[in-house]
């Protein structure tokens, strides 16, 4: 199944240490997942560099460069708004970025509701020049119809739109043929300049291992019926609702009442098996997992006795899909031991039940700052 004319962003950054969790929750938010729908993104994957786990590649695909340069200016606003919280991921000094056209492209395992998302792959992703693109192009078309490719899934070719000297290949893998595939191209390696025009002294090679991937729009090869299954499992075909849902304004009013000191009103709020998890040092009390009731109320305890507000705290940035919402806490807190002061800032992620009732709360946030402010007193 060959197909050409698409366009590929990817997206390269070096995350902090234990940073990439929190990373992950926001790129899965229903705020980030809205954006991609309607740019008209098709395809999104996130992946870690086999060599370096706190290195991350995402890579986008879209159906034409319109959407593609919609997509970017979306990143370019997001960043430049919440850099403040972005900081705390990744080291941004170190975001590369490129723009290609694809010159030909080939899904070999066309079983997309059993790859997608479901399997352990590696992504190949070689930047290099070629003498002649065409008769690169022409070369991996016909070892494909050979059946030389039978052992990967798919394999696309680029060009790069902002350098168009530079090429790259991108091939997904299944991990349990990684070896193979290896064997045979270096074997190969020294025929790939007279058979395939490829300039093997340019090639820069890096492996990826996939960690997550879904499709917000269809493209145009795939059937209906495999489009609307896996419609079904992302939910991504229900854009999500901002500030429009009966969960966020629950949620609402539960931060009013712990702004009011209501906590027991509050706990009516909570399913009895509620769960709460604060990433972070757990040297600081309120940085840890607590369970049912009994466990918001230890945390809610906790969190009093550790920091004083030295100004409002402000709950932002709603957006809800389905029976989760997120949102974003920011405050400048004293920490009571040492008198030091801190802008904490915290991506929320509160699950509700069918009842309407929190079953679960994930807080991301700057602890790395916190845990500065405490100083020697933990």
């Amino acid at each position: 199944m060959f197909s050409d004319g698409e366009y590929f962003m990817t997206m390269d950054c070096q995350m902090y240490d234990n940073r990439i969790p929190a990373w992950a929750q926001a790129w899965t938010s229903p705020e980030f997942v809205k954006k991609r729908v309607e740019v008209g993104m098709t395809y999104c994957a996130w992946s870690k560099n086999n060599k370096n786990s706190n290195h991350i590649s995402c890579c986008f695909k879209f159906n034409t460069k319109e959407d593609m340069e919609n997509h970017e200016s979306n990143v370019k606003k997001i960043i430049g708004e919440k850099k403040h919280i972005w900081d705390t991921m990744g080291d941004l000094s170190s975001l590369e970025k490129n723009r290609w056209k694809m010159l030909k492209e080939c899904m070999i395992d066309k079983d997309m509701l059993g790859v997608l998302n479901q399997t352990d792959d590696v992504f190949w992703f070689a930047k290099h020049k070629v003498d002649d693109k065409k008769k690169w192009v022409d070369a991996a078309v016909g070892a494909t119809q050979m059946g030389a490719w039978d052992n990967v899934r798919w394999w696309g070719l680029m060009e790069n739109v902002d350098d168009t000297d530079e090429v790259a290949c991108c091939i997904r893998i299944p991990r349990k043929n990684l070896e193979d595939v290896l064997k045979s191209c270096w074997e190969g390696v020294g025929g790939w300049r007279s058979m395939m025009a490829i300039d093997v002294n340019t090639i820069n090679l890096r492996f990826y291992d996939v960690q997550y991937e879904t499709m917000y729009n269809k493209i145009d090869m795939m059937p209906n019926d495999v489009w609307e299954q896996l419609c079904k499992r992302t939910g991504h075909h229900v854009v999500a609702n901002i500030d429009s849902t009966d969960n966020v304004s629950t949620l609402k009013r539960m931060h009013g009442l712990w702004a009011e000191g209501k906590v027991e009103e509050l706990m009516n709020d909570f399913a009895d098996d509620t769960t709460l998890v604060h990433h972070g040092d757990s040297r600081i009390p309120f940085l840890n997992s607590f369970k049912g009731k009994e466990g918001m109320q230890e945390w809610i305890k906790l969190y009093a006795e550790e920091v004083e507000h030295v100004t409002p705290p402000v709950m932002s940035d709603y957006a809800s899909g389905d029976n989760v919402v997120f949102h974003q806490y920011s405050a400048r807190v004293k920490v009571v031991k040492t008198g030091n002061e801190v802008d904490l800032i915290s991506l929320n992620k509160v699950t509700f039940n069918e009842a309407g009732k929190v079953v679960d709360m994930v807080f991301t946030g700057n602890t790395n700052d916190v845990l500065k402010a405490y100083g020697d007193s933990v």
